[in-house]
Order: C-alpha cells, then structure tokens, then sequence
C-alpha cells in the first residue's frame, strides 16, 4: 500500500516496486483520511506511509486505522520522530532515497513479515515515545537482533557519537540507534546525563571514579567497568561539580 501526496513520488514507488515479482501494489493513496479507508480494505502487508500528508498526518493515520501492518515511513523530514524508526520501526526512507535503499527496506520486511502483532501500533508507541512534547525521555527503544527492546534512560551508563548515529552503552553492551548525539542529549534533558566531550556524554549515577589522566584531562571510570577521557573544558566542567 502506497500512501504519499504527490502523485509523481508514487508513480516512481509503483515503478521501482514493479521490478519485484513478491509485491503486489493493492491500494494507493494520496491524503492520511484516504490512507484509513484503503489501508482497512485492503489490509496490505506493509505501507510505505509518507509523514506530512494533508487530512491526517502519517501519525494520525496509525491512531485511527485498524488494520495491523508493518510500516515504513517515507519522510523529508528529519526530525525527533522520523529518527525513532532507527530505533523500532521496520525501516524509515528519508527523500530523496532511490531504487536500492527501498530494497534494502524491503528486505527489513520480509524478515519480519511473518511475525504476528499489532505492529502499527508499536509503532506508533514507540515514536509517541521519543517525540518532543516537552518532557524528557524515559525510554529508547533500541533493536537487540529481531527484537525492539525499551530501554529506560536510566539505565543508559554513557552515550558516544558515531557519526550521525549515537552509541547508548547499556550493561556492557552497545546499542547504535540513528539520532545525532547532541540531539539525543537534548531531548534527555536530565542533570546526570553530562557532555564532558564532543563525543560523549555520560551519566553520572553510573561514574565510579574521576582519575587524573594528564594535568588538564580527567579519566571518567563507570561502576561496571569501562572508561573514557573528558575534554580538557569537560574535565573543567567535572572538577567544578566537586567544588
């Protein structure tokens, strides 16, 4: 099921998707009030739903359909909730994506395409979950091999950035979801969780011990093991915390 406002984006997904003898196109539509109607009559398998769309949002559409299918968001907007996919939903495509990256999402589904579940609806808990409406996050939802897991924020000993993506460090074991990591830390917003360097940024409930590591640098070691070097303005920042 197509679910996009723009008549030549969908007639560009109907072409990519005809290469491939497993998809059958069973529906198509252009506003998010449409995209509740076909989606319970056609009962599709999968929906590449675009987010803005006019009537209901790609959002809105999941609250108010019944039918439970797998999604994948096809977005131009790189914002809080489009990066939650990264963090549950079977795959996001954000425009301008081309012939081999919606394959690649297609490959996502079919590995998921047998399991049973109201997925629209996890879903859509999961990106309600991460979205900004003014109080921190409680949880993120991570993947764990063919699992989505929540993981409480709490928990989160240190984050490390990788590019665009964030490493969350959780029990000794690393967890790559797709948001940049100041934008991450933004949206935690809690006093324990501290940038101490470009790349990091750590949670002070789990600091066993802040050791010298040069005259300017602190060395940060965590209570279940691991460690990594403060800036010399994030050592700066530490030392203060301690009068």
């Amino acid at each position: 099921m197509l679910v996009e406002d723009e008549l030549a984006q969908r007639r560009q997904l109907a072409t990519w998707l005809d290469g491939d003898a497993s998809v059958e196109i069973v529906g198509e539509a252009a506003t998010g009030r449409d995209a509740v109607t076909v989606i319970d009559e056609t009962k599709p398998d999968l929906v590449l739903l675009d987010i803005a769309l006019p009537e209901l949002s790609g959002l809105e559409v999941l609250r108010e359909v019944g039918h439970a299918a797998k999604v994948v968001f096809t977005t131009a907007y790189r914002d809080y909730a489009i990066a939650a996919f990264e963090l549950g939903a079977v795959d996001y495509l954000l425009k301008p994506f081309g012939p081999d990256r919606l394959a690649a999402a297609l490959v996502r589904v079919r590995e998921r395409v047998a399991e049973s579940g109201d997925e629209s609806s996890a879903v859509l808990e999961r990106v309600e979950s991460v979205r900004d409406e003014g109080g921190p996050l409680a949880r993120v939802f991570v993947r764990d091999r063919n699992a989505i897991i929540p993981v409480p924020v709490e928990a989160i000993v240190r984050l490390e950035a990788d590019g665009d993506f964030t490493a969350l460090i959780v029990a000794g074991r690393r967890h790559l979801i797709g948001i940049p990591l100041g934008t991450l830390h933004a949206r935690i917003r809690r006093p324990d969780f501290v940038r101490v360097h470009r790349q990091h940024v750590v949670n002070l409930a789990h600091v066993a011990r802040f050791v010298a590591h040069d005259p300017a640098r602190l060395r940060i070691e965590f209570v279940g093991g691991g460690s990594v070097i403060a800036s010399r303005a994030g050592s700066q920042m530490l030392r203060g915390l301690v009068g």
